[in-house]
Parts: C-alpha cells; structure tokens; sequence
C-alpha cells in the first residue's frame, strides 16, 4: 500500500505529524508519498520556508518520498488544486489518499460528489454565477441551499478541509482512478483557524504569529528555519506595484485572468495602502481573497493561460522506504520521473518546469537567499 498526502507544509506542523503517526500506525504502508506546493501555497501566500527545507521537514516529519507540486499547478481553485495533486499521485501508482477533514465519515463525503456532481446543481450554480455577483464557493452554497439539502450536508460543505476532500474524490473520479480516499478528522483546531488549542494551530494562525514575531515552537514538532515574511511581504508588494503601473501589458492570456478581474485589480487597488490593505480592500462576494492574491501570483509571473498543463513527476527527496519504493516502480513510470530539471531534457519538454524555476527565482528575491543553484542538485536524502 502507497499512501498519498497532500500536504502544503507552510509549516509543518502538529496537526501534519499528527496525520502522518496516525497513517502509520493505523494503515502500515509501504510507503507515504507527500505531494506539496513550494515556495507559494495554493491560497496565493508566500512560503514561510523554503521549497527545499521544506522536503526536509517532511521527511523528519515521517514522509518517505517527497514530489513536486508546481507553482502554477498548485495556485488555482481547489478543484485544480486537488485534480493536478491527485494526477501527479496516480502516475507514481498510490493506491490511497488520506486527507485530514472536519468529518471521518467518507459517506458523506459521497453524498456531496453526487450532488454537486448533478445536472440539477450545475443548472441552479450557473443561473447564480450568470449574476456576476458571487464567487464559485459562495454560488455554490446558494445552489445548496435551493436543492433543500440536508443542514448538516451544507454545513459541511463550507469548511475547508471538507471542501478539500469534496475536490480529491472528484478528481478521483475524473481520473478513473481506482485510488481510495481514507479520511482523518481532524483535531482541536481548524483549518482556517486563527485560534491555538494546546500544542495543535491551524498553518494560518502560525503564519500570523510569524509576522506578529511571536513564538511558534508550540505548535511545530521540531525547531524550523523561516523566512523574514514581512520583509519578503514588502519585496513582493514592491514587485507588484512595479508590475501593475509601470509594466502592465494586454493581460488577456494570463492564466487565472478572466472577467476582466486584471482591471478589476488595477482600478480598485489602493498601492498606497500596505499589502494587506491592498488585497482585503480587493476581496468582496464575486472575487474572494485567495483568487486575489493567486490572480496577482500569475500575474507577476506572466504564466500563460494558451498551453497545456502538462503535469510531471518530480522527486524533491526520500528516505530508505521510499527509494526502495521508486526501484520497485514499473518501468515505464521510472521512465517518467526524474529530480533534477537537467535529466532528460526536462526543462526544454516542459514549460510547467520552467515557470517553477521562475518561481524559485522570485523566491530568491523575496527570501534573500541563494536557491536557484539547489534545483540542480541530487534529490533530498534522508538515511
């Protein structure tokens, strides 16, 4: 049995160890496979860590192979978030996913890919997304609610990590996978709390305390290196700036541009306001924060929306069990695989790659530290 992860890792926490022990003792795999995104998390937020101490986190935190998650694959709607997660994840053969979730009773999980899977909730989505006035999620829970949908099935569907599980079993599904979607509720404290529980807090309430400069070695299961973020906030505030008044280009091919939502930024941005200012001041009920603040990452980067997103599998790092589980692969999928960005033409092949190493290079700005040089080194290993 090879299990899957997806887990972002900005931090790693005691919520992440906890979900890793848990699989451990409860499933015995051959191996855990993590997938994370890297120097930006799907919400648009800049990494506390680096890509690269990241893998070793996770490897000290109990994972045994680490692959990429690309930037501009990661940064996107739960659904492409989850369907490009789980793609890379069933072309290294995982046979589970386990996801940590406000609910361990995957029935109901089920139930809500059947619903909003339907020609009935497609029809009464889009008549509400047709009044330009909501987002996908905020349409989609109107739509719940005209369906007459059992309260506790909606409620669920708000939280996140549900929303999550909802968009991995879809992917599932979409892929014709015969992966099995295994649910760990989730303890003391939520996804998108702000609130600690004991040594348990949510990644965004610990990336808060970050930028408060207040300690956070409560909640982590060993000491970690971060990032300045609000240096690195500053940075990149200034990028975007620059950006948006001085070199400010037709972006109608941009991926994650549509409904003009570029002007939107532009003529409704206050830049004389401090970042965090900026994008809340953006956020309303058709353009929620984290496509904001995802809309500006592609933006900046110039990532184009006319290519195929063609997915690869790229190992950052392993231990024992997991190299044992890559020379154990069929050989057509080693054939797929590979580390550095140089094996096989890699770079040339892929125009996904290239925008990752863009990205590690706009890291290097906001971080202030060397880390382009490390794409090229061997693999993470962890004895």
């Amino acid at each position: 049995m090879n299990i899957g992860v997806i887990i972002e890792s900005n931090p790693f926490h005691n919520g992440h160890k906890y979900l890793i022990d848990y699989i451990k003792n409860n499933f015995n795999p051959d191996c855990i496979t993590t997938i994370t995104s890297t120097s930006f998390n799907m919400r648009g937020e800049i990494s506390p860590i680096t890509k690269f101490d990241k893998v070793n986190y996770l490897l000290q935190g109990g994972a045994n192979l680490v692959l990429e998650l690309p930037s501009i694959l990661a940064l996107h709607s739960a659904d492409l978030f989850a369907f490009n997660a789980v793609k890379i994840l069933k072309g290294i053969n995982v046979t589970d996913i386990v996801c940590g979730c406000e609910t361990d009773d995957i029935r109901q999980i089920e139930k809500l890919v059947e619903i909003t899977s339907s020609k009935t909730f497609d029809d009464i989505l889009l008549s509400f997304i047709k009044d330009k006035k909501y987002s996908y999620k905020n349409a989609s829970l109107l739509a719940l609610e005209k369906m007459n949908i059992d309260q506790e099935l909606i409620n669920l569907f708000t939280l996140p990590n549900a929303t999550l599980a909802i968009t991995y079993l879809k992917a599932i599904k979409l892929l014709n996978s015969s992966i099995k979607l295994h649910l760990v509720k989730r303890i003391k404290v939520d996804y998108n709390s702000t609130e600690t529980n004991g040594q348990f807090a949510s990644a965004t309430s610990i990336r808060n305390k970050l930028l408060n400069n207040e300690q956070v070695n409560n909640f982590i299961p060993f000491e970690q290196k971060f990032i300045d973020l609000n240096k690195a906030i500053d940075k990149y505030y200034d990028l975007i700036k620059y950006r948006l008044l001085v070199n400010n280009p037709n972006n109608n091919q941009i991926s994650n541009i549509n409904e003009g939502i570029d002007n939107y930024i532009i003529n409704n941005g206050d830049l004389n306001s401090n970042y965090e200012t900026f994008i809340n001041n953006l956020s309303n009920k058709k353009y929620t924060k984290n496509r904001i603040q995802r809309t500006i990452f592609h933006l900046l980067l110039n990532t184009p929306n006319n290519f195929s997103y063609e997915n690869y599998i790229r190992v950052l790092g392993f231990d024992n069990l997991g190299m044992k589980y890559l020379n154990m692969l069929p050989k057509d999928i080693k054939n797929t695989v590979f580390s550095s960005p140089k094996e096989n033409n890699a770079i040339e092949n892929n125009l996904v790659l290239q925008y990752e190493l863009k990205t590690t290079r706009l890291f290097e700005i906001l971080s202030n530290q060397d880390l382009y040089i490390k794409e090229f080194q061997l693999p993470i290993r962890k004895e």
